[in-house]
């Protein structure tokens, strides 16, 4: 998942990174998406529990987003990555999670399916942002 960092375009990064959700197993792909759902959820209250977006990602990135192998070095290189793959995944939680998101068709671009999504729901703030990572 870390390798979908890499691309510059970040449409075509989210993109990549919905898919590789939506490739998981089903019983990893329902468990990931409950455990991002509670951690929306949490960050709903960060004013007055401390864990915001960045903290969460920070805490769950190592820990959901593996390398393929068990390598000490790699594991510490790509913490940036697992870190931004989970904040990615819980700042656009309808866009990995919602078949709803179908309708925008592959091509919709991050940035025009949160201001469409900003205008169609009323969802916490860690759901939809206006700012591209």
């Amino acid at each position: 998942m870390s390798a979908s960092f890499q691309i510059e375009d970040p449409s075509v990064r989210f993109r990549i990174l919905r898919k590789m959700v939506r490739s998981l197993p089903e019983t990893n792909y329902e468990t990931l998406k409950y455990l991002c759902n509670h951690l929306c959820r949490v960050i709903e209250f960060s004013e007055t529990n401390k864990m915001d977006l960045k903290n969460l990602a920070t805490l769950f990135g190592p820990t959901l987003v593996r390398t393929s192998d068990d390598d000490m070095l790699a594991m510490v290189r790509d913490m940036g990555h697992q870190c931004q793959i989970i904040e990615c995944i819980l700042r656009g939680f309808q866009y990995f999670f919602e078949d709803s998101m179908d309708d925008y068709g592959e091509d919709a671009g991050w940035h025009s399916i949160t201001v469409k999504l900003r205008h169609r729901y009323k969802y916490p703030k860690c759901f939809v942002s206006n700012t591209r990572m």
